[in-house]
């Protein structure tokens, strides 16, 4: 859906990316529904479930009911929290980034980059240390979209004016005019960016124009290529949402390599919204 979150799933593995999982669901809660729910699930492959996980997860949101925290045995992280996604007809799965070496990032083939891949929903990614900053009185106040008029990008839009209007938030819309794509024959490389840069300005002004009265609205045209780019300005907002890449008549999340870089190394929290059924 695009709409208020009124459902979160929050994905629990008893670390510091666990940790920056539930930060970012309780900050996800303010911009939420008022009666949304929240499920904090630990999935093992294990005979003996992670008592002590679980009792770590409840002691970093001890506001929660016992019953919130939840534990689910599964061949991996991605197919338990798809699996209870589908469920609990959640509307967002939380993770945290997967660490290797010591370096906090999404890898590919990583626990979280497989939970992006085919998720039955949104789903919102916490980057490294998301938790030892900012505290529970974290406000999503500025939250920007990669915005160049396709569908899923619209969606995107949807989503995070959504989540602007519980809380008052300012939307930015965010267009990158990219640089490394090389001009057709009939134009010199001047003239080209020229009518690029126009072509972008028109679909952040229509983009802006679609939502002004729902919430506040900024735009922002950068130049460069679009994964980078995104990565740089990342560290501008508190949350990024960028809607997933259309494939089949299945709501799921596909990840598309622009969005799959950000994901990888964003500052800020990102959103990866599922496309819509064909």
């Amino acid at each position: 859906m695009t709409g208020p979150l009124r459902s979160l799933l929050v994905g629990y593995e008893g670390s510091e990316r666990g940790d920056d999982a539930i930060a970012l669901a309780r900050a996800l809660l303010t911009v939420a529904d008022a009666e949304a729910t929240v499920v904090v699930a630990t999935v093992h492959d294990g005979e003996q479930p992670p008592a002590a996980t679980v009792d770590r997860a409840r002691a970093r949101w001890p506001q929660l009911d016992r019953s919130a925290f939840r534990l689910r045995r599964a061949p991996s992280p991605a197919d338990g929290l798809h699996e209870l996604a589908v469920e609990l007809d959640a509307d967002a799965i939380v993770v945290g980034a997967s660490h290797r070496h010591g370096v906090g990032r999404v890898w590919p083939g990583s626990a979280t980059e497989r939970t992006l891949h085919g998720a039955p929903c949104a789903v919102a990614v916490a980057p490294p240390g998301y938790a030892a900053v900012g505290g529970d009185g974290r406000r999503l106040a500025r939250i920007a979209v990669a915005f160049d008029g396709s569908e899923s990008s619209a969606r995107g839009l949807d989503q995070a004016v959504a989540l602007a209007q519980r809380d008052g938030a300012t939307v930015v819309l965010v267009n990158v005019v990219d640089v490394g794509i090389a001009p057709p024959l009939a134009f010199d490389l001047n003239t080209y960016l020229r009518e690029r840069h126009g072509d972008a300005r028109a679909v952040l002004a229509r983009g802006a124009e679609s939502v002004a009265a729902r919430a506040a609205v900024e735009q922002r045209q950068i130049e460069g290529q679009p994964a980078p780019a995104l990565v740089e300005l990342s560290a501008d907002f508190d949350l990024m949402a960028i809607g997933s890449r259309s494939r089949g008549a299945i709501r799921r999340t596909l990840l598309g390599e622009v969005t799959a870089q950000l994901v990888r190394r964003a500052a800020c929290p990102v959103l990866v919204v599922p496309h819509a059924p064909a």
